[in-house]
């Protein structure tokens, strides 16, 4: 069941645990009920809390080695090579002259 289902449902249970409160008054059997549903829900959001949190951190994880990777790959791309006659002339983005004017 999917957790928006199982909310649904919960919400659904509470809601007519609550109309037989408010309507019929309420009885030990249904003030039981309406606790263990409590305490389902608490368990429910603590453990979907807990699995979002957990996604997040390995989400962050990912983006962090992504991240790495590409300042990496940008570094070795800025490093001058033997072959880069830009950068070895030092000029404005013209590759060094043959000697002739």
């Amino acid at each position: 069941m999917a957790l928006e289902d199982a909310i649904a449902e919960q919400l659904k249970r509470i809601g007519t645990l609550r109309k037989e409160f408010i309507d019929k008054g309420a009885t030990p059997d249904t003030a039981k009920q309406v606790q263990n549903l409590r305490e389902e829900r608490v368990a429910l959001l603590t453990g979907s809390i807990r699995r979002l949190r957990r996604d997040r951190e390995a989400a962050i994880a990912r983006f962090d080695t992504e991240i790495a990777a590409r300042e990496r790959e940008l570094k070795e791309l800025q490093r001058p090579t033997d072959l880069d006659l830009v950068r070895r002339s030092g000029g404005g983005g013209e590759p060094a002259k043959g000697g002739k004017d």
